[in-house]
């Protein structure tokens, strides 16, 4: 039985992770190790290709999710850190992380409007049990 690997990808672009990954794919041993990769977005690589067809060519399944939206209440929250704190950017950078980590980087604790973290959470679960995806997951 083969080891499974889930992939994820929060990125907005093609770069020098997604070509190392890419490098890492080639070599993997496919006999010991099983991968899905989960993606918020479809990157373009060049004018002629894009990840799907990509991971295609590696036999690599690809799910893209649609990336979780933070609410206006946050957005609002975070231009007014900008405006008051414009002067002081020590307490301005902690002040925009600590809303980024209550938004987007501790889903537990997010508002259910953060549904797409989640998302990767219950995609996650399945594959490590080995089901299939459902089709409300893709």
């Amino acid at each position: 039985m083969s080891t499974r690997i889930l992939l994820l990808d929060t990125g907005k672009e093609w770069g020098g992770g997604t070509n190392s990954m890419i490098e890492l794919l080639k070599r993997l041993d496919r006999e010991r190790f099983s991968v899905t990769a989960v993606f918020y977005r479809n990157y373009l690589k060049g004018e002629h290709s894009d990840l799907r067809k990509e991971l295609t060519k590696l036999d690599v399944p690809l799910e893209i999710l649609p990336p979780p939206r933070q609410p206006l209440t946050a957005k609002i929250a975070k231009e007014l850190i900008r405006g008051l704190l414009h002067f002081f950017p020590a307490a301005r950078r902690r002040a925009l992380f600590a809303i980024e980590r209550w938004w987007r980087i501790a889903p537990a604790r997010c508002h259910p409007s953060c549904v797409g973290s989640w998302h990767f959470l219950r995609l996650a679960a399945e594959a490590r049990r080995g089901r299939k995806l459902s089709p409300a997951a893709q």
